[in-house]
């Protein structure tokens, strides 16, 4: 799997709540934000980390309802029970060779998974974001090449920023190359395509940033409240998310991530939900039309 980092100047926005901590030790501390369980200390205690040792955050950013929650192994081994959609965890220790198998929720094994990853000759001491997203092949997404269900790599290497440091990644399978436009500012994120990453430094400040395609500042997909105050010194991780047009499924969004496991939905600002509870609202209703179209495949096997 490449690693990925392209950096664009992209700066995408906003505020938080907090998720599970596993320290270097190998000890797990949960908080009450964290609803999937975490195993990661016994498959720790398994790995060969003799060979070198990097830093994973995992960010589950997979729109497609089927892969709401799902189960995550780690070389043959439960490391996250129910991984729920648009959750983090924090920056994990694991060896720079490996193996990721991801199922849906409720698995027995690692057989039941509906992909597998390598990764392999990563960087001693380096910290990654990795964040799963796209779709699985079904007839409510037509043909998935180029957005199937996948997980995407990037490198955080260390830069001086006085102001925040953002990292962006457009995560929204059925939307076109974007630009990123701070109202007073500019364009500060250009021509960011499905699966890319980008970064940049951003002052402290609040701002209104519009999201639009790729060389049409004039049509704003959507627009969203940035406050940056109290983040000076921070690295946070902003990602688009959702559908364009949902076929259904969750609407576009961004997704904050904070190094320690953090997130929070951020609505557009002439969305009238609210953030976090509407994903929560949702569940119930996703997890029933993804019962109902599993039972109608089977009823026509």
């Amino acid at each position: 799997m490449k690693i990925t980092s392209s950096i664009f100047a992209l700066a995408l926005v906003l505020s938080a709540c907090s998720d599970a901590v596993v320290n270097p030790a190998g000890d797990a501390v949960s908080s009450p934000d964290v609803e999937g369980q975490y195993e990661l200390a016994d498959i720790q205690r398994a790995l060969d980390m003799t060979q070198g040792v990097a830093e994973f955050q995992v960010i589950h950013n997979a729109d497609d309802p089927k892969a709401r929650n799902v189960d995550v192994y780690v070389d043959g081994m439960r490391a996250l029970n129910n991984f729920h959609y648009r959750k983090a965890t924090p920056f994990i220790p694991l060896p720079t060779d490996f193996e990721v198998a991801v199922a849906r929720q409720n698995s027995k094994s690692v057989d039941d998974a509906i992909a597998v990853f390598p990764f392999a000759d990563l960087m001693d001491g380096g910290r990654y974001l990795v964040v799963a997203d796209g779709v699985l092949p079904s007839w409510r997404f037509g043909p998935t090449d180029g957005i199937g269900f996948n997980l995407y790599p990037y490198l955080v290497e260390d830069v001086e920023c006085e102001g925040v440091r953002m990292i962006g990644f457009h995560g929204i399978t059925d939307a076109p190359a974007v630009n990123a436009v701070v109202r007073g500012v500019g364009v500060v994120g250009g021509d960011v395509s499905y699966g890319q990453f980008a970064e940049g430094c951003v002052p402290v400040g609040e701002y209104t940033l519009d999201v639009t395609p790729a060389g049409a500042n004039d049509v704003i997909v959507a627009s969203f409240t940035a406050d940056l105050n109290g983040l000076e010194g921070q690295t946070v991780t902003v990602l688009a998310s959702g559908f364009l047009s949902p076929p259904p499924g969750p609407t576009i969004a961004l997704v904050v991530v904070y190094e320690d496991g953090t997130s929070k939905t951020i609505s557009p600002l002439d969305d009238d939900d609210d953030d976090d509870d509407d994903d929560d609202d949702d569940d119930e209703e996703e997890e029933e039309e993804e019962e109902e179209e599993e039972e109608e495949e089977e009823g026509t096997d």
